[in-house]
């Protein structure tokens, strides 16, 4: 086997930069998988149940720019809102990677 050096292919890193932080960030690296940062996220915020956790909740909100979920797992509450959405962002992951398939093999 050829490594890519040896076939003069450098790895290179695709690279952009954040639009909040103005951090620069990788966003696939030479292995070919992307960043955690530009995969789909859910913020979950547990514990929901305690005194003053509503308030702390609403503030969280305010400051985060994703889908974010009050759960409890005391009083199951909200437990059903996070599953169908990790469901519909797998559903959705899935159908981006067979329609990017269907655009390589074309």
């Amino acid at each position: 086997e050829h490594s890519q050096e040896e076939e003069g292919e450098e790895e290179q890193e695709e690279v952009t930069q954040c639009g909040t932080c103005g951090e620069t960030k990788v966003v696939k690296c030479s292995t070919g998988r992307i960043c955690l940062l530009q995969r789909p996220s859910v913020i979950i915020a547990t514990k929901i149940d305690l005194e003053g956790a509503a308030e702390r909740f609403e503030e969280l909100k305010r400051r985060i720019n994703l889908p974010i979920f009050a759960v409890s797992s005391k009083t199951d509450e909200n437990i059903d809102d996070v599953l169908i959405e990790i469901r519909d962002i797998i559903e959705k992951e899935k159908e981006a990677s067979q329609n990017d398939e269907k655009n390589n093999i074309s």
